[in-house]
């Protein structure tokens, strides 16, 4: 697996996790994780009481293209963890890791792209 920039684009998701809890995903219990659902907006959107805004930071992000469903994309996360991570020279960082949609690709039904953003930094 290689890890190519990645950015964010209209739409993504935010998935953030106690990194006190354990850093092992499988490990992490559910209330201590989040999921937000994003999209770009006007520099001077106002947010209420439905809409929160918040900036994702920039910086070092370990970047895969995925194409696939919804049931399929843990198992992508499981090897970037597993596999690429501990040989990569990178750890995590604090910031969230981040999913950028892109649409549908066609073909199988249910199925989608994205790529998804592991923050790092030097180990």
């Amino acid at each position: 697996m290689s890890a190519p920039p990645s950015s964010l684009g209209p739409d993504f998701n935010r998935a953030e996790c106690d990194k006190r809890v354990n850093r092992v995903i499988d490990h992490i219990r559910e209330e201590k994780c989040r999921y937000d659902a994003c999209v770009v907006v006007p520099e001077d959107f106002a947010a209420d009481r439905w809409v929160n805004v918040m900036d994702i930071p920039g910086g070092r992000y370990g970047g895969w293209t995925f194409t696939g469903t919804a049931h399929e994309i843990q198992a992508v996360w499981d090897r970037i963890f597993t596999a690429w991570l501990p040989t990569s020279g990178y750890q995590p960082d604090d910031r969230a890791c981040v999913e950028v949609y892109r649409g549908s690709p066609g073909g199988k039904p249910g199925s989608f792209r994205c790529e998804l953003c592991l923050p790092v930094r030097p180990r």
